[in-house]
């Protein structure tokens, strides 16, 4: 190997070694059935020459764009540290995945009205940010995928949004969203109808709600930080068959509720299901977790939702109840709040 070429291949040897953890720790998510050896992988690097670009570690692609469109099913795209200013596809079968999210930046193009990414099929995204878009994330219908160590800031509408499954059809997306910061866009994470798991990520200082289920969504919010935000730290807008669990969050410091849970806008019975234990809610501006209904969303006497379980959650210091519109908690739930307040209306 001459000199020159190894001084690339040395430049690229801690994006690989970080790509290949990150294929380590995705059980869950194991590539599509692997292309041709000669395509498994490609490099993008913006500060190399568009003449040159042949993909590969020495000639790496000058955007991601251009790596994508020869990428198949089982394809792994490396993405070196710099900022890439494009919208792109992630199509079923292909990762991508970046140095880093404080070093490979995906930016959306000015005056654009695409999302920053979208991801289709089984396509995973990795160690990168995503900012400056309509939408930071776009997941399609009939997709399962995975998002780990990805920070969404700052883009004008959801950090990261799902297409609707009753406006286009198809099968709701299955999702993985692990060790993510979401910030500054208007909804964190705007599930419709989504399957999965949040996990370990922080949804911190969005301008609405920090995650809002909305749809017959079946999602589980676990072990993660929901703070600052500027309406509820999570919002649980029930239909037919919405499930959530909530296990072990964070949730402070939201700009109306903690946890509001509206009800049904659907008649007669639902099989609807909320859990929530383990959760730490604190100095929010109006509920810890507050039941509302749909039309105010707000407490009104003698609403109860079926299907609501309450663990044992700490919960306490929030600005009009700790406890709001909620069917009983259980007596170890009413020691760690404040039980003379539970289900009291607003003042």
């Amino acid at each position: 190997m001459s000199r020159a070429a190894g001084a690339v291949t040395s430049r690229w040897h801690g994006l690989l070694r970080a790509g290949a953890l990150l294929a380590c720790l995705s059980p869950a998510h194991p590539p599509a059935e692997a292309g041709p050896a000669s395509a498994s992988t490609l490099w993008v690097d913006a500060s190399a020459r568009a003449s040159d670009a042949r993909g590969s570690a020495e000639a790496p692609f000058p955007r991601l764009r251009d790596a994508l469109a020869r990428a198949g099913a089982g394809t792994r795209i490396l993405v070196a540290a710099g900022e890439y200013r494009e919208t792109v596809t992630i199509p079923d079968g292909v990762s991508v995945v970046g140095a880093g999210p404080g070093r490979t930046v995906l930016r959306g193009r000015r005056f654009s009205r695409a999302p920053v990414v979208t991801l289709r099929g089984r396509s995973s995204l990795e160690a990168l940010r995503v900012t400056g878009g309509e939408e930071g994330v776009h997941v399609d219908v009939n997709a399962d995928i995975r998002l780990a160590r990805v920070e969404i800031l700052d883009n004008r509408r959801n950090g990261i949004g799902f297409e609707r499954v009753e406006a286009v059809g198809g099968e709701p997306a299955r999702v993985e969203i692990e060790d993510c910061l979401v910030s500054g866009n208007s909804d964190g994470i705007d599930l419709e109808s989504t399957r999965g798991v949040i996990r370990g990520c922080r949804l911190v200082g969005n301008r609405d709600d920090g995650v809002d289920y909305d749809g017959d969504t079946d999602c589980a919010l676990v072990g993660s930080e929901i703070r600052d935000n500027g309406d509820d730290g999570v919002e649980i807008r029930l239909k037919r068959e919405t499930r959530a669990r909530l296990e072990g969050n964070r949730i402070s410091g939201n700009g109306e509720d903690g946890i509001e849970i509206i009800e049904s806008v659907r008649p007669g019975p639902t099989a609807n299901r909320v859990e929530m234990s383990g959760n730490a809610i604190h100095a929010n501006v109006r509920y810890g977790i507050g039941v509302v209904a749909r039309a105010s969303e707000d407490v009104r006497e003698g609403l109860r939702i079926p299907g609501l379980v309450l663990g044992e959650n700490r919960i306490s210091g929030n600005g009009r109840a700790d406890l709001a519109g909620t069917n009983g908690p259980r007596a170890s739930d009413r020691r760690a709040s404040h039980p003379g307040r539970a289900g009291a209306p607003a003042p």
